[in-house]
């Protein structure tokens, strides 16, 4: 993935977050996957919930990052899926990539894309939670 971005040019920053999202769309697919095989209408509910907000993220701060810097370009998509069935395992992942991607982030200038990363990961810890009690 990094190579096929560098060949089109992109920006290390920019990289970083085909990166993160290819991570987001691998858990909105599994996700995808718990949603259509749990029996437990909480569980399923809670799925629904996070495949909404990580779409809405993804855009959200690919829209932040393109008034910084470049369009992305086509071809960039790769989700990157992971094993684990288990919500709270995926959102603790998710959540450590979360903060990876604001520390990488630093100039005063990606505030409102680091804004809106701490809202997601704020959000991925109270799903913790619900998680737990399904």
């Amino acid at each position: 993935m990094i190579i096929e971005g560098s060949e089109q040019g992109l920006s290390n920053n920019m990289l970083r977050l085909v990166t993160f999202a290819n991570e987001l769309l691998g858990a909105h697919c599994k996700l995808r996957e718990i949603h259509w095989n749990t029996y437990n209408q909480s569980a399923h509910d809670l799925s629904d919930n996070l495949m909404y907000r990580i779409m809405n993220t993804v855009d959200s701060i690919f829209e932040g990052m393109m008034g910084i810097e470049e369009r992305p370009g086509y071809g960039i998509i790769y989700p990157k899926i992971p094993n684990s069935t288990n919500i709270a395992e995926i959102l603790k992942a998710l959540i450590a990539k979360t903060e990876s991607l604001e520390q990488a982030l630093s100039s005063p200038v990606y505030s409102g894309v680091r804004q809106t990363l701490k809202e997601f990961k704020e959000s991925l810890n109270k799903s913790i939670y619900l998680s737990t009690l399904s």
